[in-house]
């Protein structure tokens, strides 16, 4: 329909392009296609996007994310399959487009405890992202252990489980449950450890020893619940160091803006701060 459209011409348009931190690997054949060389264009939103974007629904099951990203990067034919490493980037892309490279952001300052307003310039943020490198192994031994970036689908499936498992757990007096209760209570607490289970297998691409080499999810994820203690912690410990790695993002140098009152002397306190990334309020109209 959008071809055969006389007003086709007046749709959007590219706004800037983007390389990507995964450098384009961990994506199934087909999902990605560059638009030049090794980058993706990045479209502004539409109305219909913003509109999805206030659903909290939608935003903690990612379907509003989904549908943002290939709206906006068409590029990528379905989200859901992109590393977690590339979506931050991407979503930082999709707000220049739309509002531009400055955000106002508001933090308290930690010695007089005020409000402040500083302006983020988004595309600093931008360039700071950087490939990352999975390529090296972790050695326990003779034991080599590969790891990768989870999907966004894979990502969310866990969030919202969860989120909904601890909930549950909540919602219950520890100090009065019956005996059914507490069974069930008890089985939710497994759960919540299986979860995290869960997400470390996900999180290993294969592993070998000597002429072994096993990348299956459920062979992987039955190794880790039946290794020591030691050498699973050193296995997690590696896992969220890289996470940790790919999801840095800038810090901002802040000196608080409070101004002298009757006898209270103005602030001009110097402190950092790390930027914030809650999709929930990262894309309120222009802020």
């Amino acid at each position: 329909m959008s071809e055969a459209n006389p007003l086709a011409k007046y749709f959007r348009k590219p706004v800037l392009y983007v390389d990507l931190p995964s450098n384009g690997k961990w994506y199934p054949d087909g999902v990605l296609k560059y638009d030049v060389g090794t980058e993706v264009a990045v479209y502004s939103m539409t109305a219909m996007d913003e509109i999805l974007l206030k659903s909290p629904d939608a935003l903690l099951n990612g379907v509003a994310i989904v549908n943002l990203i290939k709206s906006c990067v068409p590029a990528i034919s379905d989200p859901w399959q992109a590393p977690i490493i590339d979506i931050d980037k991407l979503l930082i892309a999709q707000r220049i487009a739309s509002y531009g490279q400055k955000m106002d952001i508001t933090v308290k300052c930690p010695k007089c405890n005020e409000a402040n307003t500083y302006v983020a310039d988004l595309s600093t943020l931008l360039g700071s992202f950087k490939t990352i490198d999975y390529s090296a192994p972790l050695m326990i031994g003779d034991i080599s252990v590969w790891i990768k970036p989870v999907s966004y689908k894979t990502m969310t499936s866990l969030k919202v489980l969860s989120f909904n498992n601890e909930n549950l757990i909540r919602s219950f007096d520890k100090e009065s449950l019956t005996t059914e209760q507490q069974a069930f209570y008890d089985k939710l607490r497994e759960s919540a450890i299986n979860m995290s289970l869960m997400s470390m297998a996900a999180s290993v691409e294969r592993i070998k020893v000597g002429d072994l080499d096993v990348s299956d999810y459920d062979f992987i994820r039955d190794y880790l619940s039946n290794i020591d203690r030691d050498t699973f912690n050193t296995i997690k410990k590696f896992v969220e160091d890289n996470a940790t790695v790919s999801q840095r993002i800038d810090e901002f140098d802040i000196v608080c803006s409070t101004e002298a009152k009757d006898d209270v002397p103005a602030c001009g306190h110097q402190f950092k701060v790390p930027f914030s990334f809650d999709v929930s309020n990262f894309f309120v109209f222009g802020s």
